[in-house]
């Protein structure tokens, strides 16, 4: 198992939650976050490989309208 699987897992499910609170499919976060709706799947199933840089995290706060940390915190 990846080091900090467990994390990005709850990462993608912020992420995920957030997004259909939003009422948005992952191509609207996507596209508005500027990145492909595949690499979004990737991210929210938290899969082998999922990683991505603190640029991407930005973007997709940005796009879900709240702040980093509020996708990174852990319940």
């Amino acid at each position: 198992m990846k080091e900090n699987q467990k994390e990005f897992k709850a990462l993608a499910k912020k992420i995920r939650q957030r997004r259909k609170q939003m009422g948005w499919s992952q191509q609207v976060l996507a596209e508005r976050a500027g990145i492909s709706r595949g690499y979004l799947s990737k991210i929210e199933t938290a899969g082998e490989g999922s990683s991505f840089s603190i640029d991407i995290l930005f973007s997709l706060s940005k796009a879900l309208e709240c702040k980093p940390a509020e996708l990174l915190t852990q319940d």
